[in-house]
Order: structure tokens, then C-alpha cells, then sequence
């Protein structure tokens, strides 16, 4: 679980630590959430914590808002095969598609999530595009699913930027 620092101790190049994953049950108060630049919950989490249905993705934006209004800037969802999507900060929807996994099955999907979390973390501190950091994660996470257990399932970078080649990515207006 990654928490961002005080404001103060912020500078431009702590991108990373502005990500947050919420993995337990445990609540958390309006005060942090309106610390967090971004929150990457998968859906069962987003639910957990707004307490809103998140079975379609109408349902998802609408919780995802829900937190916008109590400080989270931007707030990704990972939705395991259906990939994921952000709603920004600014009002803007992306989709990552979901992608193909190498040798065609998931095998074990223990870390992919963590995985994307982790790949997403470095594109952005990178400079990267919130589009390319989405298909950066996809692919990370994808990849992650190709192979047994969490650790020798993370994924070279080399793998990742070149399935991040192919991952599509679809922006609109939330």
C-alpha cells in the first residue's frame, strides 16, 4: 500500500507515492481520501468502500465520482478481464481494453493486480500519458496472469513495453 506524504513533503518527482491501494476493509476517512492524487481499487473494493453497486460500468463512473467528491483526484478500477478504466480529475473516462494474455490462458492470478499497480506507478513517475500509463499496467497485469505465483509471474519491462504496444486504450468524458 503505497500513501501519499504530506503536501508538504511533496515534490514533482514523488508521483509514485501519490497511489494508493485499497486492500482491506478497513474504512478510511474523508481526510485521507482528499490527500490522494489517485486510488486504484478493483471493483469489489470500489464497492466496499462507497457502499455503491459496481456491476456495470455506468455504476463504476458513478462510484469512482462518488470519491472525486471527497478529494481522490483520479480514481483507476482494475476490472480483471474487462481490463480497467480512470476517471480523471478533469472529467475525462479512459478505457484500457482488455489484452491478450501471452500463451493464451490465465494461469494465476495472484499479484496481477499489485502488478498493474506497480507498472502504472512507474509510467506516471516517468512523465508518461495517463493513456500510456493505462497500457502499460494492462499489459504488466496481463502478463502477470501468464504464469504461477505472484513473484515469477512479474514481468521484465522489456515484455511489458512491447505488449503495451498492442493494448488499446479509449478516452471520453466521464
Amino acid at each position: 500500500m503505497i500513501r501519499r506524504p504530506p503536501r508538504s513533503t511533496l515534490s514533482s518527482s514523488s508521483a509514485a507515492s501519490d497511489v494508493y491501494k485499497r486492500q482491506e476493509e478497513r474504512s478510511m476517512s474523508d481526510g485521507l481520501l482528499a490527500r490522494l492524487t489517485y486510488l486504484t481499487p478493483n471493483e469489489s473494493e470500489l464497492a466496499r468502500l462507497t457502499g455503491l453497486e459496481c456491476e456495470s460500468e455506468e455504476q463504476i463512473v458513478a462510484a469512482c465520482k462518488q470519491l472525486q467528491t471527497k478529494g481522490v483526484a483520479n480514481v483507476s478500477v482494475t476490472l480483471g478481464s474487462k481490463g480497467s478504466l480512470l476517471v480523471t480529475k478533469d472529467g475525462r473516462l479512459f478505457k484500457q481494453l482488455p489484452c491478450k494474455i501471452p500463451g493464451g490462458r490465465v494461469v494465476d492470478t495472484t499479484g496481477a493486480g499489485d502488478t498493474y499497480r506497480a507498472a502504472f506507478s512507474v509510467a506516471l513517475v516517468e512523465g508518461q500519458s495517463l493513456e500510456y500509463c493505462l497500457k502499460f499496467a494492462g499489459a504488466a497485469g496481463a502478463i502477470a496472469c501468464a504464469t504461477k505465483g505472484a513473484v515469477p509471474s512479474l514481468p521484465y519491462r522489456s515484455q511489458v513495453a512491447e505488449l503495451a504496444e498492442r493494448v488499446v486504450v479509449v478516452e471520453s468524458l466521464a
